[in-house]
């Protein structure tokens, strides 16, 4: 392995998403921002140390739905899904409350 990531922001994302690799090699790792359907949304490349790298992905001017990034150095590749969420309460568990009621 050349690298691999060991930590990363929430996968509900709504304006940066982070992510932590350790590089067991100095070098380039590029990495893509695609659609969920394959659309290549953006590409950049980013220099690393051998140890740990931190990236971060504006996603604040994305649509909401679901999105790959993919991590690549040399012919290794990680990928990870995340989703983008416009409304910070759609991030919130969606809990039942109930009132006791006193009948009469």
């Amino acid at each position: 392995n050349q690298f691999m990531i060991i930590d990363f922001s929430d996968i509900t994302v709504n304006e940066l998403f982070e992510v932590t690799i350790d590089a067991m090699t100095e070098g380039e790792i590029e990495y893509t921002l695609s659609s969920y359907r394959g659309e290549v949304i953006f590409n950049s490349k980013q220099a690393v140390v051998n140890g740990v790298n931190e990236f971060q992905i504006n996603m604040k001017d994305e649509k909401e739905g679901k999105y790959n990034i993919t991590f690549k150095m040399g012919e290794e590749q990680e990928k990870l899904n995340i989703i983008k969420l416009e409304d910070e309460m759609k991030k919130k568990p969606n809990v039942a409350s109930k009132k006791s009621s006193n009948g009469g």
